[in-house]
């Protein structure tokens, strides 16, 4: 209150000022002029008052919004739209085929999909999506299904409609600001390729380990835990519990936690 008395009182001392040394005619356009310039100050009580106006009209959309459209139709092609996406502008609709075409380089990207009377949540991988390393995300000519690594046989991902993640030791975990993804990564496997990690962190993705790696970080995650620890202090292993919360609001504790290495590039970001 005694901000907005000062600010008044600067007001009217500039425009009393103004005036002794003006004609009538500049005096009448300075006034307006300082009139115009004049912050329109609103209170939290006038936002409130606007927002009951509106109350319903915001909860009708919001509702709307959880239901499939009437016209439910693939955004891309006439196709029935049964997966609908959470990471792209508008939650798009998309037929199967669609969904993996148009998410071809936005593999983080969180999906539902359609089941007759809701949306339940699901995966890209689930719905056939690969990632192919170099070759600008087109397979690799070289590419044979006797690349994959099966050290690490002992990893297996919690089952079940609640947590979006697949049960399979060939699949890499991609961990991202929009939580822990299950991915079929496809390595170049031409003469002169890089190795696999770092194929990975060409590609933006910090892997968790050098050898054989079935993890790794994208940098958008890492940047963001940085911010988080800087300005509020937040741990690594409370920044995980965070994402594993994303990856399944209902369930965040049969999200895996199964290596310390998975968050070895936090811990090393602190």
């Amino acid at each position: 209150m005694q901000k907005v008395i000062m600010n008044t009182m600067t007001w009217a001392n500039a425009t009393w000022s103004l005036f002794s040394f003006a004609s009538p005619w500049q005096a009448h356009h300075s006034f307006s002029l300082s009139h115009a310039l004049k912050p329109n100050i609103k209170s939290q009580n006038n936002y409130l008052r606007q927002w009951q106006h509106k109350t319903e009209d915001y909860l009708d959309l919001l509702l709307q919004q959880k239901g499939p459209l009437l016209n439910r139709k693939c955004s891309v092609c006439p196709m029935d739209g049964v997966y609908r996406c959470h990471g792209c502008m508008g939650k798009l609709l998309f037929c199967t085929h669609c969904c993996r075409t148009v998410h071809s380089h936005m593999s983080s990207h969180r999906i539902s999909q359609w089941t007759g009377g809701f949306f339940n949540d699901t995966s890209l991988t689930k719905i056939g999506l690969e990632v192919h390393l170099s070759h600008a995300g087109e397979p690799c000519p070289g590419l044979t299904d006797e690349w994959y690594d099966t050290d690490d046989e002992e990893d297996h991902f919690t089952k079940g409609p609640w947590v979006p993640l697949v049960n399979n030791p060939q699949m890499t975990m991609v961990v991202d600001t929009s939580g822990l993804h299950s991915l079929m990564i496809r390595f170049c496997q031409c003469t002169d390729a890089l190795s696999a990690d770092m194929q990975l962190f060409k590609t933006g993705l910090f892997p968790a380990s050098f050898t054989s790696p079935k993890t790794a970080f994208t940098f958008a995650v890492l940047d963001d835990f940085l911010l988080d620890n800087l300005e509020c202090g937040t741990l690594a292993m409370n920044y995980y519990s965070k994402l594993r919360r994303i990856t399944s609001s209902v369930f965040p504790h049969l999200v895996p936690v199964s290596d310390v290495d998975r968050f070895s590039p936090l811990n090393h970001s602190q």
